[in-house]
């Protein structure tokens, strides 16, 4: 269990969790329901209202969207608005703090309901027009009548790179990480940029090696809103150790 467990089941299919855009949801679905990109939820234990418990709580839950089937159940996601009061029965936790407690199945389909929630949220008006998006049936899907025009969740792509030198890796800094903790460089990938080239740019940018020998590892879902993180493998040949002081804080080889 633990991290390496974590990113296996962001990963892979996982047999409990099958994702699906119907059937409706019920009001006995288990519901995940997002405020300001924050899962509500019961706590001590853990665990999900139902669609029916939200409202009883005193939530405002207007038209929440199916999500798939989670052991043997159709559970629900809804996106609320920001200004949404907080019931005293719920608490609000974000997705990364509770990456490392949810089961397998349970984590899967919250990282998929984060990303949906996001963009129900966030895609609510046409950006050509400026009319308001409907949801199309039968998919994850907004619609433009007027522009006749569908738009889909968006997916950025990133890359993430363990950086060698020798027998020895490179960890870096950023500020808003947990006091002493290092991560791998990573960046967005630009447009008309291919991944490798990402990889090579966001070194030299962030911490000033230049690399080789780049080599796809894996990648996943990373639903911090809606990336897709792409993994590599790089060997440091050269330029000098610089963080950029404005996104890396520290950068050493360990």
């Amino acid at each position: 269990r633990g991290r390496g467990s974590v990113s296996y089941l962001l990963r892979d299919a996982d047999p409990g969790f099958s994702p699906s855009s119907s059937p409706d949801p019920a009001d006995d679905a288990l519901l995940f329901a997002f405020r300001k990109g924050s899962l509500l939820h019961f706590d001590e234990p853990f665990a999900l209202p139902t669609v029916a418990q939200a409202r009883e709580a005193g939530l405002r839950v207007e038209h929440p969207c199916a999500l798939g089937t989670l052991g043997g159940r159709a559970p629900a996601f809804t996106s609320l608005a920001d200004d949404a009061p907080l019931p005293p029965a719920l608490r609000a936790s974000g997705l990364r703090r509770l990456l490392f407690s949810l089961d397998g199945p349970l984590l899967h389909a919250a990282a998929l309901a984060a990303q949906l929630a996001h963009f129900e949220s966030t895609f609510r008006y046409c950006g050509a027009c400026a009319r308001p998006l409907a949801r199309k049936p039968g998919e994850r899907a907004k619609r433009c009548d007027a522009c006749d025009r569908d738009l889909y969740p968006p997916v950025a792509p990133c890359t993430i790179v363990l950086i060698h030198r020798g027998d020895e890796v490179l960890l870096a800094r950023a500020p808003r990480l947990p006091p002493g903790m290092y991560a791998l460089v990573a960046g967005f990938v630009e447009p008309a940029e291919t991944l490798e080239a990402c990889v090579q740019r966001e070194v030299k940018e962030e911490v000033g090696l230049e690399v080789t020998d780049i080599r796809y590892v894996a990648s996943q879902p990373w639903p911090f809103p809606s990336q897709l993180m792409v993994g590599f493998f790089a060997r440091a040949v050269g330029g000098e150790l610089r963080p950029d002081p404005s996104e890396i804080e520290d950068a050493r080889f360990f």
